[in-house]
């Protein structure tokens, strides 16, 4: 009878039967007596490449099938016995280079897989379950300071090399003045600006990080009209173009105008009309007069 035909056959006869050591655990003294009887074999395929015929049978079979272990977590018994087990072993591809044509593929592959929005967003769930353990945080941590004390990314980070960095403005580097902090200094200018964004006259949330902004770049100008409010979107709008003297004026000459407006109790021009209007109604309020100039 040929081979085919016989496989057949059984396999016709096993259909439906349930094998008689289905849900009946192996023994230790089972699992090391077959450890020790295949020690040494040599698996009939080592070396035989899969053909591609049989890597799509596979992938077919393999479709829609959740694997045995998904959602279950490792217990701590297994992860050391893991660990043992991988102590004193050699990975198979040390030492070894990738071949360009693998690179390319590899390459091919993850831009595929990372374009896709449902992978970027399952990355992200991931992420955010990762690090509410406190011990992966505090890892995580660890590393990005070790990563950032070193010679490479300091070099980076820091100086010329920075994509930020303006040689034609030393004053953008340097130190906070003392007025910078003066929490009394902070609340007149925010309440001179009614809690509004001095660029655009948006109502800022006081319960959320707002910017205090130097109007003309100079840490060190300490003059309580060098500052004003901004939202954290405008402030890095503005501060993005520091280096481009254009445009970094055009804002400078905006705040500067809208500071002196609001200091001589006049409402920005630069403001939208729906801003304005608002601010206006809210000084009444407060000042309960009859009129506002605009």
């Amino acid at each position: 009878m040929p081979k085919k035909e016989y496989k057949s056959k059984v396999n016709h006869a096993n259909k439906g039967k349930t094998p008689w050591n289905k849900g009946i655990p192996i023994s230790e003294v089972q699992r090391r007596k077959q450890s020790e009887a295949m020690k040494g074999r040599i698996p009939w395929n080592k070396g035989i490449p899969m053909s591609e015929e049989q890597k799509k049978k596979l992938s077919e079979a393999m479709k829609g099938k959740t694997p045995w272990n998904k959602g279950k977590k490792m217990s701590e018994e297994s992860r050391e016995k893991m660990r043992k087990a991988k102590e004193g072993y050699e990975p198979w591809n040390k030492g070894k280079k990738m071949s360009e044509e693998y690179c390319r593929k590899n390459r091919e592959t993850q831009k595929i897989v990372k374009n896709t929005e449902e992978q970027k967003q399952k990355h992200r769930e991931i992420a955010i379950e990762l690090f509410k353990d406190p011990k992966i945080r505090e890892k995580h941590q660890k590393a990005v300071k070790i990563a950032r004390n070193s010679p490479e990314v300091k070099s980076k980070i820091d100086g010329v090399n920075h994509w930020n960095y303006n040689p034609n403005r030393e004053e953008v580097y340097a130190p906070y003045g003392e007025n910078f902090y003066e929490q009394q200094l902070r609340n007149e200018k925010w309440n001179l600006q009614n809690g509004r964004d001095m660029l655009t006259g948006t109502k800022l949330n006081p319960n959320k990080r707002s910017a205090y902004h130097h109007i003309d770049y100079c840490k060190s100008n300490d003059d309580p009209d060098n500052h004003c409010f901004l939202s954290i979107n405008n402030h890095g709008r503005i501060t993005c173009y520091q280096s481009n003297p254009m445009k970094s004026e055009r804002y400078k000459k905006i705040l500067q105008a809208n500071t002196l407006a609001l200091k001589n109790g006049q409402i920005p021009k630069k403001w939208s009309p729906l801003n304005k209007e608002l601010f206006r109604q809210e000084k009444l309020k407060q000042l309960d007069l009859s009129s506002y100039i605009i």
